[in-house]
């Protein structure tokens, strides 16, 4: 008899919660750019990550290993919508594992974004605790610098040890090369390797 797998499980709960919270949920392509991908969030691009090596669409040649570029294209798209907006998706990322059979691996994935007057890193803060609480999860939060946030207003977060993901309030020039004017809440959170 089958049963569902344990991150279709986990994303459904999350899922829910999200929904719960007002957030609306989107899908975007797992295939994207450099631009997109890296350099419009301030991203180093890095010696490696995943590539496709004849793709349909010249252009469309990265396999994404996070959500936030499919995010910012869909805040993007519905900049002109009345504010506030809060989007969420999940979904898989590839990473780079030589350890792996096929050179990489997956992992599930949630990112939500919220988009309007007076967001920050309270509100990913905010909203970042209540997800955790409702799984039932303990998190240790961390300051890092991360050129896609403020200076002093990004975190890492960790459950029982482990990274699990990113929160903050994005900077300015990130708002500006995806057309943005209003300040933009972040967070992105690791739900379980998938392989």
């Amino acid at each position: 008899v089958g049963t569902p797998r344990p991150e279709e499980t986990l994303s459904d709960r999350v899922r829910q919660i999200l929904i719960g919270l007002g957030y609306s949920e989107i899908m975007s392509l797992p295939l994207t750019t450099e631009e997109h991908q890296f350099e419009r969030l301030r991203k180093e691009t890095p010696e490696r990550y995943p590539q496709v090596s004849n793709p349909k669409l010249k252009a469309y040649n990265v396999v994404r290993t996070h959500l936030l570029g499919g995010l910012f294209e869909a805040l993007r798209e519905n900049r002109r919508r009345p504010m506030p907006q809060r989007l969420f998706e999940i979904d898989n990322v590839v990473e780079l594992d030589d350890a792996a059979e096929t050179g990489a691996g997956e992992e599930r994935r949630v990112a939500l974004v919220e988009i309007g007057r007076e967001r920050g890193y309270a509100t990913a803060r905010s909203v970042m605790d209540a997800l955790l609480r409702e799984l039932g999860w303990q998190a240790e939060y961390a300051a890092i610098d991360d050129p896609t946030f403020v200076p002093g207003r990004a975190a890492s977060f960790s459950v029982d040890g482990k990274q699990l993901g990113v929160l903050g309030e994005v900077h300015p020039e990130v708002l500006s090369n995806f057309g943005l004017t209003y300040p933009v809440a972040l967070a992105e959170i690791t739900l379980q390797r998938v392989f």
